[in-house]
């Protein structure tokens, strides 16, 4: 299964945590919807 995290941590060690249980994607807070739903969407097609 494919994981977004989206957090407001900018932290390295939980960016390398994330990685390191297989978040495909990490987005900072604030984000835009579009921005989300594209990225969204290209993992969908990737699948």
């Amino acid at each position: 299964m494919k994981v977004i995290m989206v957090t407001g941590a900018e932290e390295s060690s939980i960016v390398a945590e994330a990685n390191s249980l297989g978040i495909q994607k990490y987005i900072h807070k604030p984000l835009i919807l579009e921005e989300l739903e594209k990225i969204v969407m290209k993992e969908l097609n990737a699948a």
